[in-house]
């Protein structure tokens, strides 16, 4: 039986589920939490859009990558296919390098802000709190932090790929 809890709106009581309930208020106390260290935030979110960003503009540009045969018959002969192909696996590879470099950053930031909580942690510990109620507070946070990165980072790929 899925447990249920009352919620006072506007709009009036609303029934919605517990779960749903309580993610909702740790998204709220992560965006409290941000809005006291904005610029920790920013780091965070900045270095997540650096990695999103700088691959979606190289898997578009790898993805705009034109066969030299499929434009000018015969110069296939020329070992062009070989060099697209390298030229294609360089790129990729550079991509992923600058997106682990981007997650490395995010982890260490994440781990740092994690050290930080430790008092946190230990007083829900003592007031009860189990493995869900501890982790949800950290699933909000990198659900956050995710989304602000992929937006950030898709808007300026986005925007320089246009310019």
């Amino acid at each position: 039986m899925r447990q249920s809890a009352q919620v006072v709106s506007n709009a009036g009581t609303v029934t919605a589920p517990v779960g749903f309930v309580a993610f909702s208020e740790d998204l709220r106390y992560s965006v409290r939490a941000f809005s006291r260290t904005p610029t920790f935030a920013a780091a965070l979110v900045v270095s997540a859009a650096i990695g999103i960003g700088a691959n979606a503009v190289m898997f578009g540009y790898i993805g705009n990558l034109v066969d030299p045969a499929a434009v000018m018959p015969g110069v296939a002969d020329d070992g062009w296919q070989g060099r697209l192909i390298t030229i294609r696996v360089l790129l990729t590879a550079v991509s992923a390098f600058v997106f682990v470099i981007a997650a490395a950053s995010v982890i260490g930031l994440l781990l740092s802000r994690g050290a930080a909580r430790v008092h946190e942690t230990a007083v829900r510990v003592a007031l009860g709190a189990q493995g869900r109620e501890l982790f949800r507070p950290l699933i909000a946070e990198g659900a956050l932090v995710g989304a602000a990165a992929i937006t950030f980072g898709l808007l300026v790929a986005f925007w320089t790929v246009q310019s």
